[in-house]
């Protein structure tokens, strides 16, 4: 037997293969190759996608409050300082001129007479009875208005209209008839103090010492009680502590001053400065 036939026997007694079955074999294990390589693959791609999606939306939703809502801004003013100012300047200065400015205070300090002290304590806050008690008030030169500049001026005092002809006599809150007595006065003497029923009178040449807001005409007297125009009230008062040379006034805590319709003093209005 040569080796041709020894090759011819062994194919001969090998077993035969199904090829349907041998097709099957190869399509099954090509098909759990796929499934595992594809598998990892599309779940590693299907969790990533989540991932970067929620790692970009939650900047921009923190990012829109900054954009959106800034900070506000505050526009309030900063109290003014507390200021001292030596007592010989103040009082050399009322003397000269009634009033004595303290810049930095923004604040004037007038003179309270004394006869009028009890009764100016009786209607102001406590906090300012010390400084009233030494014969000081210390007014803020701001309007109660609108918060224009005050400052002081003479000006002619401000007469009230007289009667008509054949009117009673105008009495005055007091209970007197000042200013009837006034135009017959002024008839005895030969002035041109007749005029029309209600018209204004003459000026009598006296001047008044007032504050005057010249934005909107409202007029204050010395001591800051009100006498005209659209403020609110009197001026507003600082609180001032007096020693024996200095005087200190808070104007970090200003004070409401007298209403609008108390008048302590007296003093006269005047006209425009």
């Amino acid at each position: 037997m040569n080796s041709h036939d020894r090759v011819g026997d062994a194919s001969a007694t090998k077993p035969a293969i199904d090829r349907r079955l041998f097709l099957l074999g190869l399509a099954a294990t090509a098909a759990c190759g796929d499934s595992g390589s594809d598998g990892v693959s599309a779940e590693s791609t299907t969790t990533a996608a989540p991932t970067t999606t929620t790692t970009t939306v939650p900047p921009t939703t923190a990012q829109a409050p900054t954009t959106l809502a800034p900070a506000p801004t505050t526009t309030t003013e900063p109290p003014l300082p507390d200021t001292e100012v030596e007592l010989a300047l103040i009082d050399a200065d009322i003397a000269a001129t009634s009033v004595h400015f303290v810049e930095a205070a923004a604040t004037y300090v007038v003179a309270v007479p004394e006869d009028l002290r009890e009764p100016f304590k009786a209607s102001l806050d406590p906090s300012l009875h010390a400084g009233v008690d030494a014969g000081y008030l210390a007014l803020f030169n701001k309007c109660t208005h609108l918060g224009c500049k005050v400052a002081p001026c003479d000006a002619a005092i401000k007469l009230d209209p007289l009667p008509a002809e054949g009117d009673a006599a105008v009495e005055s809150a007091s209970g007197d008839a000042a200013n009837a007595d006034a135009v017959a006065e002024g008839e005895a003497e030969g002035e041109a103090g007749a005029v029309d029923g209600g018209e204004a009178a003459e000026p009598s040449g006296e001047l008044v010492r007032q504050f005057w807001c010249p934005c909107h005409a409202s007029a204050f007297s010395l001591l800051g009680e009100y006498r005209g125009g659209p403020a609110m009230s009197a001026l507003y008062n600082m609180p001032i502590e007096v020693g024996e040379t200095s005087v200190t006034i808070r104007a970090s805590a200003p004070v409401d001053g007298l209403g609008r319709d108390i008048d302590i003093s007296g003093l006269p209005a005047g006209e425009a400065c």
